[in-house]
């Protein structure tokens, strides 16, 4: 009787200890949404939520669709840092039509 009474305590005691540590580390996300108080991002295909009301920003806003890399402590964004991505370059001499006009927006006076 004594011996089960102290292995539940110890195996309690090591399960607190085990859930009150906090994890911490950085990861590279795909960020899913974004509102003043949370972040919704995805990493190895499972999303996860971060609280980003203290946290810092690096390299550049972030919206929804862009890469960063987030360095966190338990559910807290403690900075997120923008990863850029390279511009394509269309070449209009390897259109395949390149009779056809280069079609674009015109611009108005509200914009």
């Amino acid at each position: 009787m004594k011996k089960t009474s102290l292995l539940a305590s110890l195996f309690f005691c090591i399960a607190c200890c085990l859930c009150s540590c906090q994890r911490e580390g950085e990861c590279r996300v795909l960020i899913v949404s974004i509102t003043d108080n949370t972040l919704v991002a995805s990493s190895d295909s499972k999303e996860i939520t971060f609280d980003i009301t203290q946290t810092v920003y690096t390299n550049g806003a972030v919206m929804s669709g862009d890469s960063a890399v987030i360095d966190y402590k338990g559910d807290r964004a403690l900075s997120i840092r923008f990863i850029e991505t390279e511009g394509r370059v269309i070449e209009l001499d390897e259109l395949r039509n390149s009779d056809d006009a280069l079609l674009t927006k015109p611009v108005t006076d509200e914009e």
